[in-house]
């Protein structure tokens, strides 16, 4: 499992998920946002200061 954090101005910042072209293996099951868990979709946007955990 690897964590990651979105940085200020990335350039996937306001991408959905299924834009990022991750391997179809690759699965983010968690993105705490603003110190909330929330779960995300393949439509989920990412957010500068996004955390997100996938294996």
């Amino acid at each position: 499992m690897l964590e990651f954090q979105i940085p200020q101005n990335s350039i996937i910042e306001g991408d959905q998920i299924l834009e990022l072209g991750f391997p179809s293996s690759c699965l983010i099951v968690l993105v705490k946002r603003n110190g909330k868990f929330i779960t995300p979709y393949g439509e989920t946007e990412l957010k500068a200061e996004d955390d997100f955990d996938g294996k």
